[in-house]
């Protein structure tokens, strides 16, 4: 039943296409959004200020 399942796993984006903000790297067309579609990506570690 949804209702049960945590806040975190219900609002998480399912998709690409759901993610807000970053759009310089998830655009249609853009170099991270392009490594993800394409299978070429096996890892990533991303580090800086949140937000």
């Amino acid at each position: 039943m949804e209702i049960n399942r945590p806040l975190s796993y219900r609002i998480a984006p399912e998709n690409l296409d759901e993610f807000y903000g970053q759009e310089h790297l998830l655009s249609k067309d853009k170099f991270l959004r392009n490594l993800i579609e394409n299978g070429n990506i096996k890892s990533a570690l991303f580090y800086g200020p949140s937000g």
